[in-house]
């Protein structure tokens, strides 16, 4: 009997949380919420550090409480987050294979091997949104491969060889 296994792990990426409005006017309107640095969430602003930048953000910006609009005047939304949200999630996927070789003559064998992909179907969910102003903030939206193989939902193979 021979078993092989792969197994991967990464941990989740770091967002860039945008505020979807141009406050500088040099027309991007993928500006990071203040006081968070290039992809921080996950990696030194944590959620409850988010959650204070936030606050902050509608107590400074927003049309509704400053009458303020961008330089492009358009108007400054308000941050709602949802109740539940994350940077990311973490990939984990374990892939076995199990092989036996049987002989049946001098120089003929049959290989016999069973596979499975992502055996303890990991969800392994990613798409996260960065945009703040949108309802899907740190949701996730797809796994991260539709498809079978590794990450994939759990999976299985079978297949023998003959060699002679």
């Amino acid at each position: 009997w021979q078993v092989s296994t792969i197994h991967q792990m990464v941990s989740a990426p770091p967002l860039n949380p945008t505020i979807g409005v141009d406050l500088t006017g040099n027309g991007v309107s993928t500006l990071v919420l203040p006081g968070v640095e290039y992809n921080g969430f996950g990696r030194g602003t944590d959620v409850s550090h988010l959650i204070a930048l936030v606050d902050d953000f509608n107590k400074t910006y927003p049309t509704s409480v400053t009458g303020k609009r961008t330089p492009a005047n358009q108007v400054i939304p308000r941050i709602t987050l949802p109740n539940a949200f994350s940077n990311g999630d973490a990939f984990f996927s374990t892939d076995l294979r199990l092989t036996r070789v049987l002989r049946i003559r001098e120089r003929t064998k049959v290989t016999v091997m069973a596979e499975g992909f992502n055996v303890f179907n990991v969800a392994n969910l990613s798409g996260y949104s960065g945009n703040l102003t949108a309802s899907t903030f740190g949701q996730p939206n797809v796994r991260t491969s539709q498809t079978f193989g590794t990450g994939g939902p759990r999976a299985f193979q079978f297949g023998a060889r003959l060699t002679f």
